[in-house]
Protein backbone atom coordinates (compact mmCIF):
# COMPACT_ATOMS: atom_id res chain seq x y z
CA UNK A 1 0.00 0.00 0.00
CA UNK A 2 2.78 2.48 0.90
CA UNK A 3 4.46 1.85 -2.45
CA UNK A 4 1.21 2.73 -4.27
CA UNK A 5 0.78 5.89 -2.22
CA UNK A 6 4.40 6.83 -2.89
CA UNK A 7 3.84 6.47 -6.66
CA UNK A 8 0.77 8.70 -6.41
CA UNK A 9 2.75 11.20 -4.37
CA UNK A 10 5.49 11.26 -7.02
CA UNK A 11 2.91 11.77 -9.80
CA UNK A 12 1.02 14.48 -7.95
CA UNK A 13 1.56 18.16 -8.17
CA UNK A 14 0.77 18.36 -4.49
CA UNK A 15 -0.35 21.71 -3.20
CA UNK A 16 -0.97 21.88 0.54
CA UNK A 17 -3.21 24.76 1.60
CA UNK A 18 -4.26 26.03 4.99
CA UNK A 19 -7.89 25.15 5.72
CA UNK A 20 -10.09 27.44 7.76
CA UNK A 21 -11.24 26.34 11.21
CA UNK A 22 -14.74 25.85 9.77
CA UNK A 23 -13.38 23.58 7.03
CA UNK A 24 -11.35 21.58 9.54
CA UNK A 25 -14.41 21.28 11.77
CA UNK A 26 -16.46 19.92 8.85
CA UNK A 27 -13.76 17.45 7.78
CA UNK A 28 -13.24 16.11 11.30
CA UNK A 29 -16.96 15.71 11.92
CA UNK A 30 -17.93 14.30 8.53
CA UNK A 31 -14.97 12.07 7.80
CA UNK A 32 -14.04 10.96 11.32
CA UNK A 33 -17.29 11.41 13.29
CA UNK A 34 -15.51 13.77 15.67
CA UNK A 35 -17.50 15.22 18.55
CA UNK A 36 -16.80 18.52 20.27
CA UNK A 37 -15.13 18.53 23.67
CA UNK A 38 -14.45 21.36 26.09
CA UNK A 39 -10.81 22.30 26.68
CA UNK A 40 -11.70 23.14 30.28
CA UNK A 41 -12.08 19.39 30.92
CA UNK A 42 -8.38 19.02 30.06
CA UNK A 43 -6.68 21.46 32.42
CA UNK A 44 -3.48 19.39 32.33
CA UNK A 45 -2.81 20.90 28.89
CA UNK A 46 -1.91 24.13 30.68
CA UNK A 47 1.26 22.41 31.89
CA UNK A 48 2.51 21.63 28.39
CA UNK A 49 5.05 24.20 27.19
CA UNK A 50 4.17 23.50 23.53
CA UNK A 51 0.51 24.37 23.95
CA UNK A 52 -1.01 27.83 24.14
CA UNK A 53 -4.00 26.84 26.27
CA UNK A 54 -5.68 30.24 25.95
CA UNK A 55 -5.50 29.94 22.15
CA UNK A 56 -7.27 26.56 22.02
CA UNK A 57 -10.47 27.40 20.18
CA UNK A 58 -11.90 23.92 19.54
CA UNK A 59 -11.52 20.41 20.83
CA UNK A 60 -12.61 17.10 19.31
CA UNK A 61 -12.83 13.45 20.35
CA UNK A 62 -12.59 10.70 17.75
CA UNK A 63 -13.27 7.18 18.94
CA UNK A 64 -13.68 3.59 17.87
CA UNK A 65 -12.69 1.64 14.81
CA UNK A 66 -11.93 4.79 12.82
CA UNK A 67 -8.96 5.36 15.15
CA UNK A 68 -7.63 1.81 14.98
CA UNK A 69 -7.99 1.68 11.17
CA UNK A 70 -5.61 4.64 10.87
CA UNK A 71 -2.97 3.32 13.25
CA UNK A 72 0.49 2.51 12.01
CA UNK A 73 1.67 -1.09 12.62
CA UNK A 74 3.62 -0.25 15.78
CA UNK A 75 0.63 1.65 17.17
CA UNK A 76 -1.57 -1.39 16.50
CA UNK A 77 0.91 -3.59 18.36
CA UNK A 78 0.95 -1.18 21.31
CA UNK A 79 -2.86 -1.06 21.35
CA UNK A 80 -3.01 -4.87 21.34
CA UNK A 81 -0.47 -5.09 24.16
CA UNK A 82 -2.39 -2.55 26.28
CA UNK A 83 -5.66 -4.32 25.49
CA UNK A 84 -4.24 -7.66 26.65
CA UNK A 85 -2.98 -6.05 29.86
CA UNK A 86 -6.47 -4.67 30.48
CA UNK A 87 -8.08 -8.05 29.84
CA UNK A 88 -5.70 -9.76 32.24
CA UNK A 89 -6.09 -7.19 35.03
CA UNK A 90 -8.17 -8.99 37.66
CA UNK A 91 -8.48 -5.78 39.70
CA UNK A 92 -10.66 -4.16 37.02
CA UNK A 93 -14.38 -4.78 36.76
CA UNK A 94 -15.87 -5.57 33.36
CA UNK A 95 -17.21 -2.01 33.18
CA UNK A 96 -13.75 -0.59 33.97
CA UNK A 97 -12.17 -2.88 31.37
CA UNK A 98 -14.65 -1.60 28.76
CA UNK A 99 -13.89 2.03 29.69
CA UNK A 100 -10.14 1.41 29.45
CA UNK A 101 -10.62 -0.35 26.11
CA UNK A 102 -12.68 2.58 24.80
CA UNK A 103 -9.97 4.99 25.99
CA UNK A 104 -7.23 3.26 23.99
CA UNK A 105 -9.36 3.73 20.86
CA UNK A 106 -9.70 7.50 21.38
CA UNK A 107 -7.84 10.45 19.86
CA UNK A 108 -8.25 14.00 21.14
CA UNK A 109 -7.53 16.99 18.91
CA UNK A 110 -7.25 20.60 20.07
CA UNK A 111 -7.04 23.43 17.52
CA UNK A 112 -5.14 26.61 18.37
CA UNK A 113 -5.97 29.94 16.75
CA UNK A 114 -5.38 33.61 17.41
CA UNK A 115 -7.93 35.00 14.93
CA UNK A 116 -10.60 32.27 15.24
CA UNK A 117 -10.54 31.92 11.45
CA UNK A 118 -7.40 29.89 10.74
CA UNK A 119 -4.99 27.71 12.74
CA UNK A 120 -1.90 29.39 14.12
CA UNK A 121 1.17 29.44 11.87
CA UNK A 122 3.64 28.96 14.70
CA UNK A 123 1.92 26.09 16.52
CA UNK A 124 0.45 22.78 15.45
CA UNK A 125 -2.79 21.36 16.73
CA UNK A 126 -2.52 19.08 19.71
CA UNK A 127 -3.22 15.43 18.87
CA UNK A 128 -3.16 13.13 21.87
CA UNK A 129 -4.48 9.82 23.06
CA UNK A 130 -3.76 6.70 25.07
CA UNK A 131 -1.90 5.43 21.99
CA UNK A 132 -0.64 8.46 20.04
CA UNK A 133 -1.74 8.56 16.41
CA UNK A 134 0.95 9.70 14.01
CA UNK A 135 -1.52 9.56 11.08
CA UNK A 136 -3.98 11.92 12.83
CA UNK A 137 -1.00 14.14 13.68
CA UNK A 138 -0.15 14.41 9.99
CA UNK A 139 -3.79 14.84 8.98
CA UNK A 140 -3.87 17.92 11.18
CA UNK A 141 -0.51 19.18 9.89
CA UNK A 142 -1.84 18.90 6.32
CA UNK A 143 -5.15 20.59 7.13
CA UNK A 144 -3.24 23.41 8.80
CA UNK A 145 -1.27 23.99 5.61
CA UNK A 146 2.07 22.48 6.58
CA UNK A 147 4.09 20.04 4.49
CA UNK A 148 6.47 17.41 5.85
CA UNK A 149 10.15 18.37 5.98
CA UNK A 150 12.06 17.57 2.78
CA UNK A 151 14.64 15.50 4.65
CA UNK A 152 11.89 13.00 5.53
CA UNK A 153 10.85 12.35 1.90
CA UNK A 154 11.97 8.72 1.92
CA UNK A 155 9.59 5.79 1.44
CA UNK A 156 11.36 3.97 4.29
CA UNK A 157 10.90 6.88 6.72
CA UNK A 158 8.19 6.09 9.28
CA UNK A 159 6.92 9.67 9.44
CA UNK A 160 6.80 9.95 5.65
CA UNK A 161 4.74 6.74 5.48
CA UNK A 162 2.30 8.22 7.99
CA UNK A 163 2.23 11.44 5.95
CA UNK A 164 1.38 9.51 2.78
CA UNK A 165 -1.35 7.62 4.62
CA UNK A 166 -2.75 10.92 5.95
CA UNK A 167 -2.76 12.47 2.46
CA UNK A 168 -4.64 9.45 1.18
CA UNK A 169 -7.19 9.47 4.01
CA UNK A 170 -8.10 13.10 3.37
CA UNK A 171 -8.26 12.38 -0.36
CA UNK A 172 -5.35 14.43 -1.70
CA UNK A 173 -4.62 11.66 -4.21
CA UNK A 174 -8.15 11.20 -5.58
CA UNK A 175 -7.35 12.72 -8.97
CA UNK A 176 -3.83 11.32 -9.29
CA UNK A 177 -3.30 8.47 -11.72
CA UNK A 178 0.04 6.70 -12.10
Amino acid sequence: MIEDLYKKYQCSNLSIRKHSLNEINSILKQKFQAVNIDKMDYQELKNDSHIYFDDICAGYRITGDIVTKLQMDDEKELTEMIFNNILNDDDLSDADKQKEYDDIKTVLIFLQSKDLQYPMDDAYSVVTGYVPSVVFHYIMIILEGHAIDEDKHDIHNYEFQAYLKALNVIRYFDNVHD
